[in-house]
């Protein structure tokens, strides 16, 4: 039992270390991620039952053994009637004839003769003798302690023969029920702890190899091996019938098998594909549980003889069975009548001795006249009386037999019952479910149970998810916002100088679309371009891509044409060989919406794939080039700075077509502009141009949602949603402004087509769409020509009036979202608003405003000074 402590005890550090090293990348499908984790949590559970039940069965075994040596077992040491004996064998030695003692075999004749000799001899001593005289000499028994040696323990033939009724053997028989059940069952959760740590081996494979490296063959076969090890495991562990291994077998390698087909159709991305995992997921949950449930059938759990129930099923426990206890048994289930077993322990035996020498009436040790010892101790007082020599002071005596009864076996008796003064109830009964032998089987069978009822909930809820319930689906956690000052945002912007413009509130009425998702989509990335007058989305997830069809629908009404969406249903893109088993970072539509650039692989890859049933033009997989990203310093604690998120803006450069243009996030807060075919070799490689923000106090970020919004503007949805800030490209990429987004809902993904500005909400159930119009300030410099804007610039002047009570930032920058029937916005009422924003600039963020001529430099001041008053307000 100390052997396989050890190894259970690392076993189980191993098992915590899968489960908190291990873990599954995230976007690992639901019912991989549960099989994966139950089949941890079993192993943990039996490798640590194991530990407890192997070091209580060592425990017990070394408190008994103890208390057999030093109190029931006693090493040989004679007797005094054991002494007297021997002196009366000795004496009768040295009366023995001459040619008798020194006899030699065959040479000297046989013992019959030599015998016949000496009785001849001693017959006629006995005739020229005197009477009894020579009968008294002749006896060599003078102590009187010879007689029948049937009655002694040691020279009982009888109970050699019947091993059971040795003394030593009885009392081991009868304290080994108080730790072979948990020697036993040690064995049986260190061989089911390693089976479940098989499969959690199993279902890791499926999820790394198959899921995130898309290698199915490479999964496959390991997958096998680990069923091949699951089955020897059994076949050595266990003794099953044919039926009862092939039944086991199955069920042991069905949940791996299964998933493992279900993850190569959920990497295929097709309709089919995900019908089968629908079907498929639930049915490894059936299989575990079925599993666990025959278990507990073919462990064959049964009480011996001695009290102990004992897993009969499991050879191991077979080579602790030292009295043959489980054939017995069985052998006895097959008789007419059951007979009653009973341990006979030494006291009941010696008991039974004493009755049978009574009876008989012979000779026995004991009556002879050295019984009549004269002890002369205290013979002033009361005189001498006769003492037999080992009733003597100092004589060694045998073990007590009155002390072997079944009440000093009794586990209580190591622990003192009476405290404070007050008597312990010895008469209370130990309930049924304490027994020695009982305990551990139902710990077992209680720990299996609940086991087992987890596969079976946790079937049917994803049974039920994959029908389309999503009553348990729970949004992430959101990040926690960081301590200090925000990062100082340096870069080619930071050395212009920024002037003031106006900090108008610019009322936003958003707009919810009907969405709908596939089943277990969770998308984080939103892209979308315009369409003619329909606009063409895509979304990410991280192993998914969505395409969906936003189409407008004008209603004319007496007064006025209003313009409304309808919902958008998203599907799964057409499947694209370049992704599988990747993880996607960030998407963008390209090619008038039929297709659409994806970021992958560390932000080393943009792969174009195809967002509808069409081939698409341009199908090559495109790498960036990463010698400008930053190196990591495992030592600093530093990670290597990789791409986060990408926006593409088509036909940048002098030559129209000939170029595109890109903007990179990195993981360290860097905002890179980026140009294709500059490599000279013909090779769509996108390499960096400028730098426009550079934030050096920035810690490893996920990164933000980049996209471009009109003809000039970047826009960046930070990674915790809050805000949206935007840059002007045009203009060395400065910072045009932040606009705070609506605190009610958690803005995952944005992207804007046709004047619209469309953000994604994270929603418990599914993810939802809203669409924004875009601020005027962005709308008025994007749609107009450069002379347009000149002459614009000074009719855009506002009109500013001084607030003299001072307001916080905060307060100015804040937003909420309201429901509305219907509000007035632009030329017309737009129907079926059901969502509004107040979204401003913060005052403290300096403003562009486009003056030209003395009065205008001179209102520009004006401004800057009734800044320092107090806040400006717009109306």
């Amino acid at each position: 039992m100390d052997t396989y402590l050890i190894v259970n005890a690392v076993q189980l550090g191993f098992t915590v270390m899968a489960f908190c090293e291990g873990r599954l990348a995230s976007g690992t499908p639901t019912w991989l991620v549960g099989c994966h984790t139950l089949s941890l949590a079993g192993a943990f559970m039996y490798l640590l039952m194991s530990v407890w039940f192997s070091m209580h069965a060592s425990i017990t075994a070394k408190s008994y053994e103890t208390r057999l040596l030093t109190q029931l077992v006693r090493l040989p040491v004679p007797s005094w009637t054991q002494l007297e004996g021997a002196r009366t064998y000795g004496s009768t030695f040295e009366k023995t004839k001459t040619n008798q003692m020194f006899r030699v075999p065959f040479v000297m004749g046989t013992q019959q003769q030599v015998l016949g000799e000496t009785a001849t001899s001693a017959e006629e001593g006995r005739g020229s003798g005197e009477g009894g005289e020579g009968g008294q000499a002749g006896s060599a028994d003078l102590w009187g302690l010879e007689g029948r040696g049937e009655g002694i323990y040691e020279l009982d033939g009888s109970i050699r023969t019947n091993p059971d009724e040795l003394r030593h053997l009885t009392l081991i028989k009868e304290v080994m029920k108080y730790w072979q059940s948990y020697d036993g069952f040690a064995r049986v959760a260190m061989s089911m702890g390693t089976n479940q740590l098989i499969l959690g081996l199993s279902y890791y494979v499926i999820g790394y190899v198959l899921i995130s490296n898309k290698a199915i063959m490479a999964c496959w076969l390991v997958v096998l091996l680990f069923m091949v090890i699951a089955t020897a495991l059994i076949r050595l562990d266990m003794s099953l019938t044919g039926l009862e291994f092939r039944a086991a077998v199955v069920l042991v390698s069905a949940g791996p098998a299964l998933t493992a087909f279900a993850a190569q159709q959920w990497r295929l991305h097709t309709v089919k594909g995900y019908e089968l995992v629908h079907l498929l997921a639930p049915l490894p949950y059936a299989a575990e549980a079925a599993w666990l449930m025959l278990l507990l059938y073919i462990s064959k759990v049964g009480e011996q003889e001695g009290g102990a129930m004992l897993p009969t099923g499991f050879r191991s426990v077979m080579y602790i069975d030292v009295f043959g206890w489980i054939k017995r048994a069985r052998a006895k289930e097959h008789s007419e009548s059951p007979i009653s077993v009973q341990v006979r322990l030494p006291s009941e035996i010696a008991e039974e001795e004493e009755a049978g020498e009574e009876v008989l009436g012979e000779a026995v040790p004991g009556k002879g006249p050295a019984m009549a010892a004269v002890n002369y101790e205290g013979c002033f007082v009361k005189g001498p009386k006769a003492t037999r020599p080992e009733q003597l002071p100092g004589a060694s005596k045998p073990a007590p037999e009155h002390l072997a009864t079944k009440e000093m076996f009794d586990p209580t008796t190591f622990v003192p019952r009476e405290k404070d003064g007050q008597k312990a109830n010895h008469e209370e009964d130990i309930h049924p479910y304490l027994k020695p032998g009982l305990v551990p089987w139902r710990i077992f069978c209680s720990a299996t149970s609940l086991l087992l009822i987890l596969w079976w909930i946790s079937g049917v809820l994803i049974l039920l998810q994959a029908s389309g319930w999503s009553a348990l689906r729970v949004s992430p956690l959101l990040r926690d916002s960081e301590e200090g000052p925000q990062p100082i945002e340096q870069g080619a912007a930071f050395l212009l100088e920024l002037e003031s413009k106006s900090s108008e509130f610019e009322p936003l009425l958003g707009e919810q679309i009907d969405t709908s998702w596939p089943p277990g989509a969770l998308p984080r990335r939103l892209a979308c371009a315009p369409d003619g007058s329909n606009v063409m989305l895509a979304a990410a997830s991280r192993f998914g891509l969505f395409q969906a069809e936003l189409m407008q629908r004008k209603s004319v009404g007496a007064n006025n044409t209003s313009t409304a969406f309808r919902s958008a249903a998203f599907n799964y893109a057409p499947a694209c060989d370049a992704l599988e088993g990747e993880a996607l970072q960030d998407v963008a539509v390209a090619c008038r919406g039929k297709c659409a650039l994806v970021l992958h692989r560390q932000g080393q890859r943009l792969t174009n794939c195809a967002l509808t049933q069409k081939p698409t033009e341009q199908t090559a997989a495109m790498s960036l080039s990463d010698a400008w990203l930053g190196e990591g310093d495992a030592a600093a604690g530093e990670a290597q700075e990789e791409v986060s998120s990408l926006a593409l803006l088509e036909n940048c450069g002098k030559a129209s077509g000939e170029q595109n243009c890109a903007y990179a996030e990195t993981t360290s807060g860097r905002l890179v502009e980026m140009k294709s075919g500059l490599g000279g070799s013909g090779r769509p490689d996108w390499l960096p141009t400028r730098v426009l923000m550079a934030d050096t106090h920035s810690t490893l970020r996920r990164g933000g949602d980049l996209h471009i919004l009109g003809d000039r503007y970047l826009g960046m949805l930070g990674d915790d949603g809050t805000q949206l800030q935007v840059f002007d490209i045009q203009n060395s990429g400065k910072l045009l402004g932040r606009w705070p987004l609506p605190a009610q809902k958690r803005w995952t993904g944005m992207c804007s087509a046709g004047g619209s500005l469309y953000l994604l909400a994270e929603e418990p159930h599914a993810p939802q769409l809203f669409r924004f119009p875009l601020p005027q300030t962005l709308q008025l410099v994007s749609k107009s020509k450069p002379m347009e804007q000149a002459a614009q610039k000074p009719a855009a002047a506002l009109k500013l009036v001084t607030v003299n009570k001072t307001l916080e930032a905060g307060n100015m920058s804040s937003s909420k979202l309201v429901v509305t029937g219907a509000s007035e916005h632009g030329h017309g009422k737009v129907p079926n608003i059901s969502y509004a924003s107040t979204i401003a600039k913060p005052t403290n963020t300096t403003l562009e405003a486009a003056v030209s001529g003395g009065k205008a430099r001179k209102d520009l001041r004006a401004r800057k000074h009734s800044l320092s008053q107090g806040i400006l307000a717009a109306h």
